[in-house]
């Protein structure tokens, strides 16, 4: 989803990857899946800021 207005633009995203190697207690091969909230301000035609929150699922 993708919502702006005026030169503040809101962003919510959905990934899921593949592990090219392990990570914690995940090994090579296991599926990641996250969540992103991401908001943008822009200026002149440019991003001028950026703030994201993360949410990664436990497995």
């Amino acid at each position: 989803s993708i919502i702006a207005d005026d030169d503040n633009v809101a962003v919510e995203a959905h990934w899921a990857g593949k592990l090219a190697v392990p990570l914690g207690t995940l090994s090579a091969g296991a599926e990641m899946k996250a969540a992103f909230a991401m908001f943008f301000r822009c200026r002149e035609g440019r991003i001028s800021s950026q703030r994201n929150y993360d949410c990664f699922y436990s497995v």
